[in-house]
């Protein structure tokens, strides 16, 4: 769904559009090209080319900017509660709610889900990941070392609501999922 964008953000948009061109032109004359070598891009025939370089960025280890994903998890939650939804389940998705987006679907991110929930097909949390919640001071982003890794928490869902950035959670966590921290830009 296209959101409707503010004039900077068009502005914003189109500075970063020209700085790209103008890294780009740059590069180009620097291994021996011209600037007019890039008129046949915006053709038909140059979108073999235009593939490629997508391929090429998509394939060069980018990382999800965690503002990205936050803003997407906003308006998802604004869109299914509607104007007048409650702020504090918009907020909570923006930080818990990550997966809400399909990350797998959306970016390619894998996703390993756990629950404590009856009939649920998911393990239960393990352990190792629990304790590094549960009676602990809650950062934000959440991140928790699983298999040797760091992991965000992308999804969360727990017992009572006392689950707070910069508070001492002492609840139960009924089912939450991470994603490897490696695909994520977290200060971006």
């Amino acid at each position: 769904m296209p959101a409707k964008k503010s004039p900077s953000m068009l502005a914003d948009g189109m500075g970063m559009g020209m700085a790209f061109v103008q890294l780009l032109v740059n590069e180009l004359v620097a291994q021996g090209g011209f600037e007019e070598m890039l008129h046949p891009l915006t053709s038909e025939r140059g979108q073999q080319i235009i593939r490629q370089v997508a391929k090429l960025i998509i394939e060069s280890g980018w990382r999800v900017p965690r503002t990205l994903v936050e803003r997407l998890a906003t308006e998802k939650s604004r869109n299914e509660l509607g104007v007048s939804g409650d702020i504090r389940f918009i907020e909570w998705d923006k930080h818990f709610e990550w997966n809400s987006l399909d990350l797998k679907k959306a970016f390619g991110i894998p996703v390993f889900s756990f629950s404590y929930e009856s009939g649920s097909p998911h393990q239960p949390v393990p352990f190792e990941i629990s304790e590094q919640i549960v009676g602990k001071r809650i950062e934000y982003p959440l991140l928790v070392q699983w298999a040797g890794q760091p992991h965000v928490v992308v999804n969360l869902f727990v017992e009572s609501d006392d689950l707070e950035i910069g508070k001492v959670f002492g609840g139960k966590l009924l089912n939450m999922s991470l994603a490897p921290a490696k695909y994520f830009d977290l200060e971006r």
